[in-house]
């Protein structure tokens, strides 16, 4: 089965990162201009760490972990991002890692958590280009013309888009044809006078 591939024109794309990347193990925050992802995990996390409020006033031992955690913090032994990382880890058992997603602009980034068993350098760089809306999205029919609805990609050359879309749709690639945007056209209208 052939199928044809028509790439969305980019003002029209929309990436659906936040509906279903976004779970318990990452964290998408810091920059107040774009829309973040916050767990109630990282908001005690991070209410610990700036109010000097220990969580586990019952458990001795945690206890003084966090006081140290607290303490380094407070007198910037460690960065943030480092002390909300250990902070995440004591809470869920977790190993959790920072990193800033980045767009094209100087003002788009964005800070990200990451539980380290649950995302991949892969998974992360995917995460970035729908946040950013940097892939592309494309409209998928086949060759009767019916419409096998939209998906969307995140490599930037055109055989990787092409293997991308065949295996989302379980075709081989050489069973996919894609259509580049070219731009828009404009077509005169007469009326009679």
């Amino acid at each position: 089965m052939k199928i044809k591939a028509y790439q969305v024109a980019p003002e029209y794309q929309a990436g659906y990162m936040l509906e279903y990347m976004c779970d318990d193990t990452i964290i998408i925050t810091g920059n107040k201009y774009f829309i973040g992802h916050e767990t109630d995990t990282y908001s005690m996390v991070r209410n610990a760490l700036c109010n000097g409020e220990n969580p586990c006033e019952e458990d001795e031992e945690s206890f003084a972990v966090w006081e140290k955690l607290i303490n380094d913090s407070t007198e910037q032994i460690i960065s943030d991002e480092e002390a909300i990382c250990e902070g995440l880890k004591l809470v869920t058992g977790e190993e959790w890692n920072y990193r800033e997603l980045r767009g094209c602009s100087q003002d788009d980034w964005n800070g990200c958590y990451y539980a380290v068993s649950a995302w991949t350098l892969d998974a992360l760089n995917v995460l970035e280009m729908e946040y950013f809306n940097m892939g592309a999205e494309w409209r998928l029919e086949d060759e009767d013309g019916e419409d096998w609805g939209n998906v969307y990609t995140h490599f930037w050359t055109d055989e990787e888009n092409r293997t991308e879309i065949a295996k989302f749709i379980g075709v081989d690639p050489e069973d996919v044809t894609l259509y580049l945007f070219d731009g828009w056209t404009k077509t005169a209208k007469y009326k009679e006078v």
